[in-house]
Protein backbone atom coordinates (compact mmCIF):
# COMPACT_ATOMS: atom_id res chain seq x y z
CA UNK A 1 0.00 0.00 0.00
CA UNK A 2 3.01 2.35 0.10
CA UNK A 3 2.62 3.43 -3.55
CA UNK A 4 -0.91 4.56 -2.72
CA UNK A 5 0.29 6.68 0.20
CA UNK A 6 3.21 8.25 -1.66
CA UNK A 7 2.37 11.90 -2.35
CA UNK A 8 5.84 13.21 -3.29
CA UNK A 9 5.94 15.34 -0.16
CA UNK A 10 9.12 15.82 1.85
CA UNK A 11 7.22 14.72 4.95
CA UNK A 12 6.46 11.33 3.39
CA UNK A 13 10.06 10.89 2.22
CA UNK A 14 11.49 11.61 5.66
CA UNK A 15 8.99 9.39 7.46
CA UNK A 16 9.62 6.42 5.14
CA UNK A 17 13.41 6.83 5.32
CA UNK A 18 13.48 6.96 9.12
CA UNK A 19 10.95 4.16 9.65
CA UNK A 20 12.72 1.79 7.22
CA UNK A 21 16.20 1.98 8.80
CA UNK A 22 16.98 -1.63 9.74
CA UNK A 23 19.37 -4.56 9.43
CA UNK A 24 19.33 -6.10 5.92
CA UNK A 25 16.59 -8.71 5.68
CA UNK A 26 14.91 -7.69 8.94
CA UNK A 27 11.14 -7.45 9.15
CA UNK A 28 10.95 -4.33 11.31
CA UNK A 29 12.84 -1.06 11.36
CA UNK A 30 15.16 -0.33 14.28
CA UNK A 31 12.94 2.47 15.54
CA UNK A 32 10.01 0.17 16.22
CA UNK A 33 11.22 -1.24 19.57
CA UNK A 34 12.60 2.16 20.58
CA UNK A 35 9.38 4.05 19.89
CA UNK A 36 6.70 1.52 20.82
CA UNK A 37 5.20 1.39 24.25
CA UNK A 38 6.58 -1.60 26.18
CA UNK A 39 3.09 -3.00 26.69
CA UNK A 40 2.37 -3.18 22.95
CA UNK A 41 -0.15 -5.91 22.26
CA UNK A 42 -1.95 -4.79 19.12
CA UNK A 43 -3.05 -1.40 20.39
CA UNK A 44 -2.30 1.92 18.71
CA UNK A 45 1.38 2.71 18.36
CA UNK A 46 2.69 5.21 20.90
CA UNK A 47 5.64 7.31 19.74
CA UNK A 48 7.55 8.30 22.85
CA UNK A 49 7.11 12.00 23.50
CA UNK A 50 5.63 12.89 20.11
CA UNK A 51 2.52 14.41 21.66
CA UNK A 52 4.44 16.59 24.11
CA UNK A 53 7.86 17.27 22.54
CA UNK A 54 8.95 18.66 19.16
CA UNK A 55 9.68 15.97 16.57
CA UNK A 56 13.28 17.16 16.26
CA UNK A 57 13.83 16.43 19.97
CA UNK A 58 12.22 12.99 19.68
CA UNK A 59 14.39 12.11 16.66
CA UNK A 60 17.52 13.44 18.37
CA UNK A 61 16.73 11.29 21.40
CA UNK A 62 16.24 8.34 19.05
CA UNK A 63 19.70 8.90 17.53
CA UNK A 64 21.23 8.74 21.01
CA UNK A 65 19.19 5.68 22.03
CA UNK A 66 20.00 3.92 18.79
CA UNK A 67 23.71 4.60 19.21
CA UNK A 68 23.52 3.00 22.66
CA UNK A 69 21.43 0.08 21.38
CA UNK A 70 23.91 -0.62 18.57
CA UNK A 71 26.91 -0.35 20.92
CA UNK A 72 28.37 2.70 19.19
CA UNK A 73 28.15 4.98 22.22
CA UNK A 74 30.21 2.47 24.23
CA UNK A 75 33.01 2.47 21.68
CA UNK A 76 32.31 -1.08 20.50
CA UNK A 77 34.76 -2.45 17.89
CA UNK A 78 33.91 -1.30 14.39
CA UNK A 79 32.39 -3.95 12.16
CA UNK A 80 31.44 -3.81 8.50
CA UNK A 81 28.94 -1.28 7.26
CA UNK A 82 28.25 2.29 8.26
CA UNK A 83 27.67 3.96 11.61
CA UNK A 84 25.12 1.39 12.79
CA UNK A 85 26.80 -1.63 11.21
CA UNK A 86 25.20 -3.33 8.19
CA UNK A 87 22.03 -1.39 7.42
CA UNK A 88 19.35 -0.99 4.79
CA UNK A 89 16.86 1.84 4.35
CA UNK A 90 14.78 3.84 1.93
CA UNK A 91 16.64 7.07 1.19
CA UNK A 92 15.26 10.60 1.45
CA UNK A 93 16.24 13.06 -1.27
CA UNK A 94 18.64 15.95 -0.86
CA UNK A 95 15.64 18.27 -1.21
CA UNK A 96 13.80 16.55 1.65
CA UNK A 97 16.67 16.63 4.14
CA UNK A 98 17.61 20.22 3.21
CA UNK A 99 13.98 21.25 3.69
CA UNK A 100 13.96 19.54 7.08
CA UNK A 101 17.15 21.31 8.15
CA UNK A 102 15.65 24.67 7.18
CA UNK A 103 12.48 23.97 9.17
CA UNK A 104 10.30 23.98 6.05
CA UNK A 105 8.39 20.79 6.91
CA UNK A 106 5.16 19.86 8.63
CA UNK A 107 6.78 17.99 11.50
CA UNK A 108 3.48 16.94 13.05
CA UNK A 109 2.62 15.14 9.81
CA UNK A 110 6.02 13.39 9.78
CA UNK A 111 5.27 12.08 13.27
CA UNK A 112 1.84 10.81 12.23
CA UNK A 113 3.28 9.07 9.18
CA UNK A 114 6.04 7.41 11.20
CA UNK A 115 3.41 6.24 13.68
CA UNK A 116 1.81 4.21 10.86
CA UNK A 117 4.97 3.16 9.04
CA UNK A 118 6.49 1.58 12.16
CA UNK A 119 4.03 -1.28 11.67
CA UNK A 120 5.20 -2.06 8.13
CA UNK A 121 6.97 -5.33 7.31
CA UNK A 122 9.91 -4.21 5.11
CA UNK A 123 10.99 -7.69 3.99
CA UNK A 124 10.85 -8.28 0.26
CA UNK A 125 9.49 -4.84 -0.58
CA UNK A 126 10.53 -3.82 -4.09
CA UNK A 127 9.02 -0.33 -3.83
CA UNK A 128 11.49 2.57 -3.61
CA UNK A 129 11.16 6.24 -2.92
CA UNK A 130 11.33 8.10 -6.23
CA UNK A 131 14.32 10.39 -6.57
CA UNK A 132 13.75 14.08 -7.15
CA UNK A 133 15.19 15.74 -10.24
CA UNK A 134 14.70 19.22 -8.79
CA UNK A 135 14.32 21.02 -5.49
CA UNK A 136 16.70 22.38 -2.88
CA UNK A 137 20.25 21.11 -3.54
CA UNK A 138 22.28 19.56 -0.76
CA UNK A 139 24.70 22.48 -1.10
CA UNK A 140 22.04 24.56 0.69
CA UNK A 141 22.43 22.43 3.82
CA UNK A 142 24.58 23.95 6.59
CA UNK A 143 28.25 23.03 6.88
CA UNK A 144 27.58 21.48 10.29
CA UNK A 145 25.45 18.82 8.56
CA UNK A 146 28.07 18.40 5.81
CA UNK A 147 30.54 17.47 8.57
CA UNK A 148 28.35 15.12 10.61
CA UNK A 149 25.93 13.71 8.02
CA UNK A 150 28.51 11.48 6.28
CA UNK A 151 29.80 10.21 9.62
CA UNK A 152 26.33 8.99 10.64
CA UNK A 153 25.56 7.64 7.16
CA UNK A 154 23.94 4.20 7.20
CA UNK A 155 26.40 2.68 4.70
CA UNK A 156 30.20 2.71 4.70
CA UNK A 157 31.86 5.57 2.80
CA UNK A 158 35.42 4.87 3.95
CA UNK A 159 36.43 3.45 0.56
CA UNK A 160 36.01 6.94 -0.88
CA UNK A 161 38.66 8.45 1.40
CA UNK A 162 42.32 8.50 0.31
CA UNK A 163 43.49 5.94 2.88
CA UNK A 164 40.23 4.00 3.18
CA UNK A 165 40.06 4.24 6.96
CA UNK A 166 36.73 3.75 8.78
CA UNK A 167 34.64 6.91 8.58
CA UNK A 168 32.77 6.99 11.89
CA UNK A 169 31.99 9.64 14.51
CA UNK A 170 33.51 9.58 17.96
CA UNK A 171 31.38 7.46 20.35
CA UNK A 172 30.18 10.48 22.33
CA UNK A 173 29.08 12.53 19.29
CA UNK A 174 25.40 11.51 19.33
CA UNK A 175 25.19 12.10 23.08
CA UNK A 176 26.73 15.58 22.68
CA UNK A 177 24.17 16.48 20.02
CA UNK A 178 21.35 15.19 22.21
CA UNK A 179 22.65 17.34 25.07
CA UNK A 180 22.62 20.49 22.94
CA UNK A 181 26.42 20.65 22.55
CA UNK A 182 26.54 20.94 18.77
CA UNK A 183 29.78 22.93 18.66
CA UNK A 184 31.74 20.21 20.47
CA UNK A 185 30.10 17.52 18.33
CA UNK A 186 31.13 19.33 15.13
CA UNK A 187 34.70 19.73 16.42
CA UNK A 188 34.86 15.97 16.97
CA UNK A 189 33.31 15.45 13.54
CA UNK A 190 36.12 17.40 11.88
CA UNK A 191 38.66 15.39 13.86
CA UNK A 192 36.98 12.14 12.77
CA UNK A 193 37.21 13.22 9.11
CA UNK A 194 40.93 13.87 9.52
CA UNK A 195 41.41 10.48 11.20
CA UNK A 196 39.54 8.92 8.28
CA UNK A 197 42.31 10.10 5.98
CA UNK A 198 40.53 13.14 4.57
CA UNK A 199 42.09 16.57 4.10
CA UNK A 200 39.75 19.27 5.36
CA UNK A 201 38.67 21.89 2.84
CA UNK A 202 37.08 24.33 5.28
CA UNK A 203 38.57 26.02 8.34
CA UNK A 204 37.09 24.86 11.60
CA UNK A 205 35.63 28.26 12.44
CA UNK A 206 33.43 28.08 9.30
CA UNK A 207 31.81 24.81 10.41
CA UNK A 208 31.89 25.25 14.20
CA UNK A 209 29.60 28.22 14.72
CA UNK A 210 27.45 29.29 17.63
CA UNK A 211 23.69 28.98 17.48
CA UNK A 212 23.42 25.65 15.65
CA UNK A 213 20.13 23.89 16.43
CA UNK A 214 21.63 20.78 17.99
CA UNK A 215 18.36 18.85 18.11
CA UNK A 216 17.55 19.50 14.44
CA UNK A 217 21.10 18.60 13.41
CA UNK A 218 20.93 15.32 15.34
CA UNK A 219 17.51 14.55 13.86
CA UNK A 220 18.82 15.18 10.33
CA UNK A 221 21.74 12.81 10.98
CA UNK A 222 19.20 10.05 11.64
CA UNK A 223 17.50 10.45 8.24
CA UNK A 224 18.96 7.99 5.68
CA UNK A 225 20.04 9.56 2.39
CA UNK A 226 21.65 8.07 -0.70
CA UNK A 227 25.38 7.41 -0.91
CA UNK A 228 25.64 10.05 -3.64
CA UNK A 229 24.05 12.67 -1.35
CA UNK A 230 26.38 11.72 1.51
CA UNK A 231 29.37 11.98 -0.83
CA UNK A 232 28.24 15.40 -2.04
CA UNK A 233 28.19 16.51 1.58
CA UNK A 234 31.63 15.04 2.18
CA UNK A 235 33.08 16.84 -0.85
CA UNK A 236 32.09 20.17 0.68
CA UNK A 237 34.33 19.67 3.70
CA UNK A 238 37.04 17.10 2.86
CA UNK A 239 38.87 15.51 -0.05
CA UNK A 240 37.74 12.02 -1.03
CA UNK A 241 39.29 9.18 -2.98
CA UNK A 242 38.50 7.41 -6.23
CA UNK A 243 35.64 9.23 -8.00
CA UNK A 244 34.83 6.07 -9.96
CA UNK A 245 33.78 4.10 -6.89
CA UNK A 246 30.13 3.19 -7.40
CA UNK A 247 27.34 4.04 -5.02
CA UNK A 248 26.53 1.16 -2.70
CA UNK A 249 23.23 -0.56 -3.37
CA UNK A 250 21.95 -0.93 0.20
Amino acid sequence: WLPHLADESVEFEIAVAVASLRSPGDRWGWLRPLWLDGSWSGRRVVIDGCSSRPLTVVLADTLVRLSIDRGVARGAPLGPGGYYGPAAAQRASAHAVTSFLSGACDEARIGELVRSLLMLDWRGSSWRLAGRASGLPIERAPLSYAVLGPLFHHTDLSSRLPEGRPLRPYPETARLLGAGRAERAIELGLRALRLGGGSLLVPAHHAVVAGVDSMRLAAACLIPVSDSTALQLLKRVATIGDETTKEQAS
